[in-house]
């Protein structure tokens, strides 16, 4: 029989697939990444954030995770890229509050300078 009877609720395409999977290697990385980051001894890490507006005047925020290994070496790594409704101090916090929350990070291990 048709392919079409067998299944006629599911579409494959090749660019579906191809999309799928690298979105699973993509959570796979940031899971393993996140689970280094959790298990160091204090986890401390800082945040960075960095809003942008492209040509088309969409509005996004990158935001990235500074931390040291326990070798004392730096790494930055990206863990997220939001779209904005608008670039509000109010909408910016609860992006970032947004993102550490499903990441599995707490805020009271973020590193906060001390103002001079």
């Amino acid at each position: 029989p048709p392919r079409s009877t067998l299944f006629p609720y599911t579409t494959l395409f090749r660019s579906d697939i191809i999309n799928e999977l690298i979105d699973m290697l993509g959570k796979g990385v940031l899971n393993r990444l996140l689970e280094g980051l959790r298990s160091a001894s204090p986890p401390w890490f800082a945040i960075i954030a960095d809003e942008a507006t492209d040509v088309s005047n969409n509005e996004q925020m990158n935001i990235s995770i500074r931390s040291v290994s326990e070798d004392y070496s730096i790494t930055e790594d990206p863990i997220c890229l939001v779209g904005l409704t608008d670039t509000f101090s109010n909408t910016l916090v609860r992006a970032v509050k947004d993102a550490l929350t499903r990441s599995g990070l707490y805020l009271m291990f973020c590193c906060m300078w001390p103002s001079l």
